[in-house]
């Protein structure tokens, strides 16, 4: 087959594409524009949708427009005499006000209803009936533009058009149901949004009043500075590398035991002597050393209160640091505590702050490892124990506590309540109640509690006796220099477990903070502006899954990469957490090891270990690219993408206040409905399913008023209305989301077609080139079933010829042998994507038919609910469809084309072209190439006339 039958055969197959595809679209364009839709599942039926029965009203105007709408006051003076030329003038230029009222009742939607008209032309008519009174343009422009008549009609209006509404519609109980489950739960959730600002405000007050961050971590600060040593030739981080050198730190003439030991004041009522460590913190009484060996065993001993001390005390009187000093002395000669079966050596000791009111406990801890590292760790941990200071703060923080408490129990109070009514209703009501943001109240609530309970345990360990017997207010009334060592083993145990409740104190603070957290998101949920964000990572779930499988694939093992080889040089990779850790620090920015590692570095320059400094940068400038650059801005383009798409839903919503105007409404609201009963009763009766309330299926103003025998009518009207206006709203919202189904299932087939005729153009190109060296080869092949599979056939290649070619005898002749056969691999690689995108067109176009007939299923849905309007368009039709005839007739005065095909009828014809461009090839595939051509283009010219014909009287010239 030569190059000119095939491409004769697809330009067939591109024009009957195109053809095809201009008529769908217009047929999907026409049928997304014109049908209501509605879910069966919502057993919601269509509202009523007031027709026009006469041309007139069908005009977009600018005068029916605002007829039409409620800006009356716009109504200009020519518009008043376009009206008064369509409904008939009198003589003069008057008009009859009977012709003004059959047009308004009739012609408008929503139509006025007569009552309104009575109001409407009442200071005109004057008591006398309306096809008596003739008056002027001026007249009833007046008449129409302003006045308070005016606007009494149009609330008028607006009650007759949902009262129709309302009747119509159909509202079901399920319906009413689901309104007032979800109008609850947003005004739930509005109104703990000041509630949760208030109580973080008040949280925030207790985390600085009772934990004193910032005050305890200056005190633990200064120990430990003081406790390491100010001189770096003797102080513990430059100079202690094994246990002897631990000795020699701790019997140093200026750190360990004389650092602690040193400053001797008198105190401040002269009475006792203190010795102080770093300016304000007294030591009380002793120092104990502790050493822990590689099997557990723990052995630990008080300097001054040892028997060594002691004898030392009582031969030099005062002599407190001789006297630890000699302790000391004697336990680093002893086998017990200097071995080499000791991990761990310990010094610890214990001070007051007099101006702070706090204790602290520091601890020095030297590690000793089996690799022979020796590391270090010097911590101080501060106790306040005055827990409502006799001050400013002080009296705040019992406001502030009462404030807490009011807020925790009033919370649970409410949620008591709500979880007792619902296990009234029974067991399944009971489940249904842990929705996930009850379980976050109550998580709340939980911790709230907590907090309460464990600074409520603080305080009475504060108030202990064996702590407050020692002060006088903020002042040590004790010589705590004489203190037994069980006395000072007391004080030690109640301040260790003070310690361990402020731990506890801070986790569930931290935790209580995370419920606040969430508290605010749910509060988030009631407004659509707000939960722009948590709407985002809930549609970009997926995508984010999928992202953290490719950033581990890469995240991992760069890391694993870094601790492998670096990890014996580089301290950020010596373990697998670090490296990890390291990673991530990366990400963010911070990569001063590396600048220091690799400031001053020279090419050829190697760690210790002998790996080369080279291979660090070439590992940072990779992991930097792939990890940073490239898998970062694609998790950013993922957010931007699902942002974009969230904030373009939010601004299609019909309804979308801010937090002020929704505030506005929920406090008129609640004004409104301040007398009636409350929803969450007509909530709790709606799903009690032992004994249902309201068991008519249908809703209306009666039906109410029988349900709930105490609700009033005037309750009933406005829940009526209400559930109108959130019907209206959730019809719009439907009719939008398939809009934009209709919209994306006719883009997606347009541009997989185009992609189709692409590739196809792509094929007759590398035909062209080809064709015709494997003309003869390919005569002897198999005929195909279809257009793609003659294609196919057309361009094998034949496996017989390549075998029977003869060897090359040169190297060009070699080149020119490879060359056909390359170009065959891209023309069947070409082919195999046209195969997956010809798979795809299929399914689309199964998916636009499976659209094409919901359509018409609703569009029939919405004819059946418009039995009882006046005579339309939409009746004419129907009279049409019962008689040809007559539907011709009537076709042809509204101007409509009567030569409209219909999807079904395009898909056909389009199938029809391509059966006959296929059968065509196969009938004159023995014929002379140029005449073959000719005859091509001869066939196909009558099918792209048909198609464009097709095209023309196929839908509507409605842009999309």
């Amino acid at each position: 087959m030569s190059a000119a039958v095939i491409k004769a055969v697809q330009m067939r197959r591109t024009m009957a594409s195109r053809d095809s595809k201009i008529s769908r679209q217009n047929s999907w364009q026409s049928r997304g524009s014109s049908v209501v839709h509605a879910k069966p599942d919502e057993q919601i039926t269509q509202p009523l949708r007031n027709s026009q029965s006469s041309n007139i009203a069908e005009e977009t105007t600018p005068l029916m427009a605002i007829l039409s709408g409620a800006a009356w006051s716009q109504l200009t003076l020519e518009m008043v005499q376009e009206l008064v030329e369509i409904v008939g003038p009198e003589t003069d230029g008057q008009v009859c006000l009977e012709n003004v009222q059959k047009f308004l009742t009739s012609s408008l939607d929503p139509p006025i209803p007569h009552k309104g008209i009575e109001v409407l032309f009442a200071p005109l008519a004057a008591g006398s009936s309306l096809e008596e009174v003739i008056v002027s343009v001026e007249q009833l422009h007046q008449a129409l533009s302003m006045g308070e008549a005016v606007e009494q009609m149009q609330k008028m209006r607006e009650r007759d058009r949902r009262s129709k509404l309302a009747a119509c519609s159909g509202i079901k109980r399920d319906f009413l149901a689901k309104t007032i489950a979800r109008t609850l739960d947003r005004d739930d959730a509005f109104t703990g949004l000041p509630q949760t600002a208030f109580y973080i405000l008040i949280f925030i007050f207790c985390v600085v009043a009772h934990l004193r961050i910032s005050e305890r971590a200056l005190l633990e600060e200064s120990l430990t500075a003081w406790t390491n040593g100010r001189d770096p030739r003797t102080d513990l981080e430059n100079n202690v590398d094994d246990l002897a050198s631990f000795w020699q730190w701790v019997l140093g003439s200026q750190d360990g035991v004389a650092g602690i030991i040193a400053v001797r004041v008198n105190s401040s009522d002269n009475r006792f002597t203190h010795y102080v460590l770093a300016e304000r913190n007294i030591l009380i009484c002793d120092i104990k050393m502790e050493a822990v060996k590689f099997n557990g065993d723990t052995i630990s001993s008080w300097l001054i209160n040892s028997d060594i001390g002691k004898a030392r005390l009582q031969s030099t009187p005062g002599d407190f640091l001789g006297a630890a000093q000699a302790a000391a002395a004697n336990l680093s000669v002893q086998s017990s505590w200097n071995n080499r079966e000791i991990s761990m050596m310990g010094l610890s000791f214990t001070t007051y702050n007099e101006q702070a009111a706090m204790f602290a406990l520091t601890k020095v801890c030297v590690h000793f490892l089996n690799e022979g590292k020796v590391r270090y760790k010097i911590m101080s941990d501060s106790i306040f124990v005055e827990p409502y200071p006799q001050d400013v703060m002080g009296y705040c923080s019992y406001v502030a506590d009462a404030i807490f408490v009011f807020l925790i129990f009033r919370t649970m109070s409410g949620e008591i309540k709500d979880m007792c009514q619902a296990l009234r209703l029974g067991f399944g009501e009971f489940l249904d109640y842990w929705a996930f943001w009850n379980f976050v109240d109550w998580f709340s609530i939980t911790l709230g509690l907590l907090f309460i309970i464990l600074w409520i345990i603080c305080v009475v360990f504060m108030y202990d006796a064996v702590i407050n017997s020692k002060l006088s207010g903020k002042t040590l009334n004790v010589d705590v220099m004489a203190l037994s060592a069980d006395q000072l083993d007391s004080l030690v145990g109640k301040l260790e477990g003070l310690e361990f409740w402020l731990y506890v104190t801070k986790i569930v603070m931290a935790l209580n903070t995370v419920s606040i957290v969430m508290k605010f998101f749910k509060g988030f949920t009631s407004n659509p502006r707000l939960k722009v964000v948590t709407d985002t990572f809930r549609h970009a779930a997926v995508d984010f899954s999928h992202f953290g499988i490719i950033f581990a694939t890469l995240f991992l093992p760069f890391v694993l990469i870094g601790h492998i080889l670096f990890g014996n040089d580089v301290h950020e990779f010596s373990s697998i957490f670090t490296s990890i850790n390291t990673g991530f620090t990366v990400l963010m920015g911070d990569f001063g090891w590396y600048i220091d590692d690799t400031g001053q570095m020279e090419a050829s320059e190697l760690y210790a270990s002998g790996m080369p400094k080279v291979v660090l940068v070439i590992w940072y400038w990779v992991y930097m690219f792939l990890v940073q650059l490239v898998l970062l801005n694609m998790l950013l383009a993922i957010i931007i993408e699902h942002y974009t798409e969230v904030t373009q839903n939010l601004h299609r919503q019909g309804d979308c206040p801010t937090i002020a105007e929704q505030a506005v409404r929920y406090m008129k609201a609640k004004k409104e409905t301040r007398k009636f009963i409350p929803l969450q009763t007509l909530r709790l009766g709606l799903e009690n399913d032992d004994d249902p309330a309201h068991e008519a299926e249908n809703v209306t103003e009666a039906s109410l008023l029988n349900a709930w025998v105490d609700m009033t009518d005037e309750q009933a009207k406005w829940l009526m209305n209400f559930l109108i206006m959130e019907f209206e709203r959730h019809r719009e919202e439907e009719e939008q989301e398939e809009q934009d189904k209709v919209s994306r299932g006719a883009d997606m087939h347009e541009a997989i077609e185009d992609d189709v005729e692409n590739i196809e153009d792509m094929s007759a190109q590398e035909e062209g080139m080809t064709g015709d060296g494997k003309e003869e080869s390919n005569r002897g092949g198999e005929e195909g079933s279809g257009d793609l599979e003659m294609t196919k056939a057309v361009f094998e290649p034949d496996q017989q010829s390549r075998q029977a070619m003869p060897e090359p005898d040169s190297k060009d002749e070699a080149q020119a042998l490879l060359e056909p056969q390359v170009r065959r691999e891209d023309i069947s690689a070409i082919l195999s994507k046209l195969d997956g995108l010809v798979a795809s067109v299929k399914k689309i176009q199964q998916e636009q038919e499976r659209l094409v007939r919901r359509v018409d299923k609703l569009a029939q849905s919405s004819s059946g609910t418009s039995a009882k309007r006046p005579p339309s368009s939409g009746k004419r039709q129907q009279e049409a469809s019962k008689d040809p005839a007559r539907g011709e007739d009537a076709r042809k005065e509204q101007g409509e084309d009567t030569t409209k095909e219909t999807p079904a009828d395009v898909d056909k014809a389009d199938n029809g072209q391509r059966d006959d461009t296929t059968n065509s090839a196969r009938r004159h595939r023995g014929r002379d190439g140029d005449e073959r051509h000719r005859d091509r283009r001869g066939e196909s010219r009558p099918a792209r006339e048909r198609g464009h014909k097709s095209d023309e009287t196929s839908g509507r010239k409605e842009p999309r």
